[in-house]
């Protein structure tokens, strides 16, 4: 089951057991704590995703951690176990694909950590394995970035809650059995209501509302916003998506029409 499980892993999360392919930049997780380190990593990255500034590399890096968190989730609640994802067991690698780049944390060692047999001593580990998650991998990696470069942690933070929110949506509308998305929105919920102090934050990053419009393609629909701006905009040929805070409803309306039209031509 484990050779499964590291594929899902891999082609759905970005977590390898073995070194990916067209590397064009490695490095030890844990050694881009260390500020020559991430102003190193940063200043490759930006013009490979064709950044105007750097800020645009500083928030891509704090979106890379979005797929980790979701496999741990994902994880937990369906098998009850846990990968080791300490940053000293992490090597970050940024691959060529397509024409694009990909960033992928590979496992020194591989191992899934197991959940104890009983109901309450579960529910503690699971806990646990959370909060060691954000408060020793994902907060110290956003403190290197903020220190390196001029993004705040509150948009590194908010670079997680939409992927957070759409991949429960996912989860929840497919084939999975009704057991496991019970444990999923458990999990969710706790997510939700963990300490702030855990994430060096007055409040919970996670635990936000949501603002809604209108859907580009259909008027009967609503579309979740993003929670925060991804600075796609300062990327070369970019500008502010649909669904972005930044962007004032005047300009939706504009992108709703044109989409529309164009939707028109084609029928």
């Amino acid at each position: 089951m484990n050779e499964d499980i590291y594929r899902l892993l891999k082609e759905r999360f970005n977590l390898c057991v073995d070194e990916p392919d067209e590397v064009v930049y490695t490095s030890a997780a844990a050694a881009l704590l260390e500020q020559p380190a991430m102003q190193k990593l940063l200043a490759i990255y930006q013009p490979l995703v064709m950044g105007k500034e750097q800020i645009v590399a500083e928030v891509y890096a704090a979106s890379w951690f979005r797929r980790p968190m979701l496999a741990l989730i994902y994880l937990l609640s369906k098998y009850r176990m846990a990968p080791n994802l300490s940053l000293d067991n992490l090597t970050l690698y940024v691959c060529r694909a397509d024409g694009y780049y990909n960033v992928y944390f590979r496992f020194n060692k591989a191992e899934l950590l197991q959940s104890p047999s009983t109901e309450e001593e579960a529910g503690e580990w699971v806990r646990t394995q959370l909060e060691t998650f954000f408060h020793e991998t994902i907060a110290p990696f956003f403190h290197s970035i903020e220190r390196a470069g001029s993004a705040k942690a509150s948009l590194l933070w908010g670079q997680l809650p939409t992927s957070l929110e759409y991949e429960y949506g996912v989860i929840m509308a497919s084939s999975e059995s009704e057991a496991v998305k019970e444990s999923i929105d458990s999990l969710y919920k706790t997510v939700k209501a963990l300490d702030p102090a855990i994430f060096h934050r007055k409040r919970n990053p996670l635990d936000v509302k949501f603002q809604y419009t209108e859907a580009i393609d259909d008027p009967e629909k609503q579309m979740r916003m993003k929670y925060a701006c991804c600075h796609y905009y300062k990327v070369e040929g970019g500008r502010y998506c649909y669904t972005c805070p930044r962007s004032s409803e005047s300009e939706r309306v504009q992108r709703r029409m044109e989409h529309r039209a164009k939707l028109n031509k084609t029928i």
